[in-house]
């Protein structure tokens, strides 16, 4: 264990952050003075609606929230996330909602297993835990579509406990105040990224931050650097950003989502959708069926977005 004489005991650290360890010191003072001076931003799933007698933010809320964050920007979600909550205001009656209506609800913001994902987490909440989500993170991550990263946010945002909720924005914030520090960010492995944040974290405690604001603050900060042009690719190479969305089989995978739920759900085959796939031009005319179209299809079915049935696909 080292320590500044000015500063608080740094531990041990991995190679590639040990060699910045000189520099942590700067880097926690700047991401303390940054982190005070960030406004909150006004979001639905902060609602203090949300907050229960006993200082816990509804944890469904949040859970719905952090599933519809992943890979979406903020703006995209609000409407979305409102549009649900008024829908289903209650995992309770998520865990009856029919599958249908669920994709229905969810079209169009992208990435549509998630909503199953949600559907069956929200009857597994239910029929193991009484409609109560737990504390714990082991039994948080045994949830269906609940990683490391959503059990530490609901940890943090529901519970306000100290955890690891390290997302794209608080990336970028500890690469960002490392690079300010004059620090390398541009070869930190993802379990030094963790490390540093353990540190920072630690930090926090001491100066009296509670969990649930601290993480809200590194996010806007983060999405304010983002607003200023700081990007992730250029202070870490390896953590670039996903190709453009036109042209792309996630294109062709939404756009297939829409067919169906436009038709009821199915049973529509296979012709008739690479059909409409081409009238709309999401497929061009001499695009090969094997470039986007069928691995699109086997992997929405592979994920159980759809089904198989009739001669046809169904949602």
């Amino acid at each position: 264990m080292r320590s500044s004489a000015k500063g608080r005991a740094i531990g041990c650290l991995p190679t590639e952050l040990a060699a910045e360890a000189h520099r942590l010191q700067s880097v926690f003072r700047l991401l303390e003075r940054n982190l005070r001076k960030q406004p909150l931003r006004e979001l639905p799933w902060r609602s203090p609606k949300l907050l229960l007698p006993d200082g816990t933010m509804d944890p469904y809320a949040v859970v719905v929230s952090e599933v519809m964050l992943q890979q979406t920007q903020v703006e995209r979600v609000v409407p979305y996330f409102t549009r649900w909550m008024e829908q289903w205001p209650t995992i309770e009656r998520l865990s009856r909602a029919p599958r249908p209506s669920v994709m229905r609800i969810w079209s169009g913001l992208g990435y549509n297993r998630r909503a199953l994902a949600l559907l069956a987490l929200a009857k597994e909440v239910v029929r193991r835990h009484g409609g109560t989500f737990p504390r714990d993170r082991k039994s948080l991550e045994a949830l269906p579509g609940v990683g490391r990263y959503t059990a530490g946010a609901v940890r943090v945002f529901a519970y306000n406990c100290w955890d690891e909720a390290l997302e794209a924005n608080g990336r970028l914030v500890l690469l960002f105040s490392l690079k300010q520090a004059g620090g390398d960010p541009t070869s930190l492995s993802e379990g030094a990224l963790h490390a540093l944040l353990q540190q920072a974290m630690a930090g926090a405690r001491q100066q009296g931050w509670r969990p649930r604001e601290w993480y809200w603050r590194l996010m806007d900060y983060g999405a304010s650097l983002r607003a200023r042009g700081v990007r992730i690719g250029t202070l870490s190479p390896q953590r670039r950003r996903q190709g453009p969305f036109a042209g792309s089989r996630r294109q062709v995978r939404g756009a297939i989502v829409r067919l169906l739920l436009a038709q009821g759900g199915g049973p529509v085959s296979t012709e008739a959708l690479l059909q409409q796939l081409r009238t709309q031009k999401i497929l061009a005319l001499g695009e090969e069926p094997e470039t986007r179209f069928i691995p699109a299809l086997t992997s929405l079915a592979a994920e159980g977005v759809l089904r198989q049935r009739d001669g046809g696909w169904s949602l």
